[in-house]
């Protein structure tokens, strides 16, 4: 029982970066697929990426693993001049798809790492995936509802907290490089 909430725990951090960024895109997402799409691809990136590491924790357990925080960070940085660029507050651009591949992988490359350190410390990493893909799942859909709710109040506003949602996730990015 133990063992489930810590992964319940785990997998509440690390549904954190999904839920901010849900919130800021909900900002601008309104089709009902895109919202799918998002919540469906960041609950199987949770999934899939701890898997990952630990399959690299297996095969490779001394080896060096490279800082990805540079590259997700200038991501989001050009995903934030986007935002700001964007004056008639047009729904995201024609490179959805991309776009929210880009930031499901994104928000979900910190469960690669905790696959690491499960498979490291053997643990059940099919059991803890399944658990961060539900809540990651879940913290997207309910961002993205509240980013909507927001957009509904006042476009404006709702286009700045959008910004600022991810000018926060960036610098977290940032500030632990």
């Amino acid at each position: 029982m133990i063992e489930i909430l810590t992964y319940i725990l785990i997998g509440l951090s690390l549904s954190i970066d999904a839920f901010t960024v849900a919130i800021s895109y909900g900002t601008v997402i309104n089709k009902k697929s895109e919202k799918i799409l998002m919540t469906l691809l960041i609950g199987s990136f949770h999934f899939i990426l701890p898997l990952v590491g630990d399959y690299l924790a297996n095969v490779i357990k001394d080896s060096i693993i490279v800082n990805t925080r540079y590259i997700v960070l200038i991501i989001f940085i050009i995903l934030i001049i986007e935002m700001i660029k964007d004056n008639d507050n047009k729904k995201i651009s024609k490179n959805n798809f991309i776009t929210i591949i880009i930031i499901s992988i994104i928000v979900s490359i910190d469960s690669f790492s905790i696959g690491l350190i499960l498979g490291l410390a053997k643990e059940k990493t099919i059991l803890a995936s399944s658990i961060f893909s539900i809540i990651s799942s879940s913290s997207t859909l309910i961002g993205i509802k509240i980013g909507n709710i927001i957009t509904e109040k006042s476009t404006k506003t709702a286009k700045k907290i959008g910004i600022l949602l991810l000018i926060t996730v960036a610098l977290k990015y940032l500030l632990y490089l």
